[in-house]
C-alpha cells in the first residue's frame, strides 16, 4: 500500500516525540526514586518512661525534632517523663522529621512531707518543690518550739494531698513572755529594789524625788504601775523616793557633779560598772576591769533626776541620785 511521503514524515515525527516523552518520564521517575532513596533514615527509639531531657538529647543526636503535644497526670510515671510518643518506637523515619511526645505531670496526689519543727521559710521551700503551698499560717506561743518553728500542719505528714493544695500550718511565736504582778514597793530602800528588779527581769524607769520627812532618805514612797498590776518581763516601773530637804528656788545654775570610786587594795582586779540613768535612758560610764587601788573619777552634768549606780563584780554597791532641788538647797 502506497503511503504519501508527507504522511510518513508525520508518523516518524510522532514516533520520535513519543520516544522522547517516554524517556523523560522514565528519567524523572528514576531520578526522583534515587533522590528519595538517598535520604538518611533512622529507627525511632523507645522514649516511653524516659526523662524529657534525655529524650531531647537522644533525638537531637539522631537528627530528629521534638514536639511536646501536652501533659497529663500519671500515677506510674514520674513528673517530666514521657508518657506517649508518635510515631511509635521501631518505625523508620527520615532525619529532620518531628517526634511528638506527651509528658507526665506525675501522680495527681502525693504524700505530704513532714514539716513539724521545721523553720517556716525552709518548709515553704519544700512545699514549693512538691507542688504544694502554704495557706496563711496561724501563730501561737509554745514553750517547746522555737520562734518560727512549725508546731503542726494539716493535712498531716504522710497523708495524700492534691498537687497545688495549700497546707494549714500552726507556727510558734516562742515561749510566752514572762509576766509579773507588780509588788508593793513602798517602804523599801532604793538600793534593795534595784537589786531585786535586776534578778526578776524588770527595770527601774524614771525616779522622782519628793520631800517627805516621815521616811528615811532614798526610801520608796510611790510607784507606777500600782501594786497588783501585771507587767511582762523587760517592762519598767517608775518610782518616787523620799528626800529630807525642801526646795527653795526653781532656778539652778549649771555645773558638774563629781562621782568617785576607789578600788580596794589587793591582788585581784575588779569588774566595775558605772551606770548613769537620766530621763529614763541608761548609759555605761565604765564597764571593765580595774586594778586594785585604782580610782575612777567622773564629772557628770547636773540634771533633774540623774542617777549613778555602781556595780562591783556584778553586785550593786552604791546608788547616788542627783536631784536639782536638793542640790540647790545645800
Amino acid at each position: 500500500m502506497w503511503v504519501p511521503p508527507v504522511v510518513k514524515k508525520i508518523i516518524k515525527i510522532c514516533f520520535l516525540i513519543i520516544i522522547f516523552v517516554t524517556a523523560a518520564v522514565a528519567g524523572g521517575y528514576f531520578t526522583l526514586t534515587f533522590i528519595i532513596d538517598s535520604e538518611s533514615t533512622v529507627i525511632i527509639p523507645d522514649l516511653h518512661s524516659k526523662d524529657v531531657v534525655y529524650a531531647l538529647e537522644l533525638l537531637t543526636d539522631l537528627g530528629l525534632n521534638v514536639k511536646v503535644k501536652g501533659s497529663e497526670y500519671n500515677a506510674d510515671i514520674p513528673k517530666n517523663y514521657i508518657v506517649f510518643q508518635s510515631p511509635d518506637a521501631g518505625n523508620e523515619i527520615k532525619q529532620g522529621r518531628d517526634i511528638r511526645i506527651t509528658l507526665s505531670k506525675g501522680p495527681k496526689t502525693l504524700p505530704v512531707p513532714n514539716l513539724k519543727n521545721m523553720n517556716l521559710s525552709q518548709a515553704n521551700i519544700i512545699l514549693d518543690e512538691n507542688d504544694l503551698c502554704s495557706a496563711d499560717p496561724t501563730f501561737a506561743y509554745h514553750d517547746h518550739f522555737d520562734k518560727h518553728r512549725i508546731i503542726s500542719h494539716y493535712p498531716l505528714a504522710g497523708s495524700l494531698a492534691n498537687r497545688g493544695q495549700c497546707l494549714n500550718m500552726l507556727v510558734s511565736l516562742g515561749s510566752r513572755p514572762q509576766a509579773f504582778l507588780v509588788p508593793e514597793l513602798s517602804g523599801n530602800s532604793l538600793d534593795v529594789v534595784i537589786a531585786t528588779f535586776e534578778q526578776s527581769r524588770l527595770y527601774i524607769g524614771e525616779i522622782r524625788s519628793e520631800v517627805n520627812t516621815d521616811f528615811p532618805e532614798n526610801m520608796i514612797i510611790g510607784q507606777d504601775p500600782k501594786p497588783g498590776s501585771r507587767l511582762e518581763a523587760g517592762a519598767s516601773i517608775n518610782l518616787s523616793i523620799s528626800k529630807l530637804t525642801a526646795a527653795t528656788e526653781q532656778a539652778w545654775s549649771s555645773g558638774l557633779w563629781l562621782f568617785r570610786y576607789r578600788a580596794d587594795p589587793g591582788f585581784l582586779r575588779q569588774h566595775v560598772r558605772v551606770l548613769w540613768t537620766r530621763l529614763g535612758f541608761a548609759t555605761d560610764l565604765h564597764n571593765d576591769l580595774i586594778t586594785p587601788g585604782s580610782e575612777l573619777w567622773f564629772f557628770i552634768p547636773k540634771e533633774y533626776h540623774s542617777t549613778i549606780r555602781l556595780y562591783v563584780d556584778g553586785e550593786l554597791i552604791k546608788t547616788e541620785i542627783m536631784d536639782l532641788f536638793e542640790e540647790k538647797s545645800r
